[in-house]
């Protein structure tokens, strides 16, 4: 049977292990949640970029169309000036949605792409028909047509990108709660541990000394015969050792 060393060494062995193990728990738990935080608010931010490019994308198509049909009622020149001004706001903003947005929303850009190219094919019709023909009014009732559409699908991407960012949201918490869990369950298995140790330590001490107790009860009764059982921890056995040593001198 081994010997098992100081009981002093076993519990601080004991409790060593208890705070690497906690601190093994709170590592994780960090490491986790800090990992899905910082995932998480890198996707944030690139869907709220592509958020306000897609407010620069209706802002500047709802701007172009309002200076277009301006400048096609009234001949005003400028209504030109604003208009390019427009044009370049909705080209940004296209420019930017078509370099970042993910492939789940890439169907959504190009309807917004291939209306942007219509919307532009139609300026220059716009700018060259004679107010108030047939033909001009036939462009504006276009025009109108060809923004709704604009507007649809732009109303589209919002919403998906809206709910993009509550599902990064929703992500964001779960991670948190999961790297909390974690935390937690190694910790109940640290504390587990420990208190499995401590009983084992404990055992270590209670039954050779209730052993050296019937020892040195039967010794005080003139069983001289009787010796103590050299067990139990460093301390336990030591002190079985002068009680058999008195017994052997007696």
């Amino acid at each position: 049977m081994r010997r098992r060393g100081s009981i002093i060494n076993q519990l601080l062995a004991a409790f060593s292990l208890f705070a690497v193990l906690i601190a093994v728990a709170a590592g994780v738990g960090y490491l986790t949640v800090a990992h899905e935080n910082q995932t998480t608010r890198q996707l944030t931010s690139r869907y709220q970029t592509l958020q306000g490019a897609q407010d620069k994308l209706g802002v500047g198509f709802g701007s172009a169309h309002e200076w277009m049909l301006d400048f096609a009622l009234s001949r005003d020149q400028q209504y030109l000036s604003l208009l390019r001004q427009s044009q370049a706001e909705f080209a940004q903003g296209l420019a930017t949605l078509q370099q970042g947005t993910p492939p789940d929303l890439r169907g959504l850009v190009a309807d917004l792409v291939g209306i942007g190219a219509k919307w532009s094919a139609l300026i220059p019709q716009l700018m060259a028909a004679r107010q108030g023909t047939p033909h001009a009014r036939a462009l504006i009732a276009e025009a109108y047509a060809i923004s709704g559409a604009f507007f649809a699908a732009n109303g589209g991407l919002e919403h998906l990108l809206t709910n993009q960012i509550d599902a990064l949201s929703a992500s964001t918490k779960q991670a948190l709660q999961t790297g909390l869990a974690w935390a937690g369950g190694a910790l109940a298995v640290a504390v587990l541990l420990v208190l499995a140790g401590s009983l084992s330590t404990l055992r270590t001490v209670t039954g050779p000394l209730r052993n050296l107790t019937v020892t040195v009860r039967r010794l005080t009764t003139g069983d001289h015969v009787a010796r103590a059982a050299v067990a139990g921890s460093a301390e336990v056995r030591e002190v079985a050792q002068a009680v058999n040593a008195q017994a052997d001198e007696a």
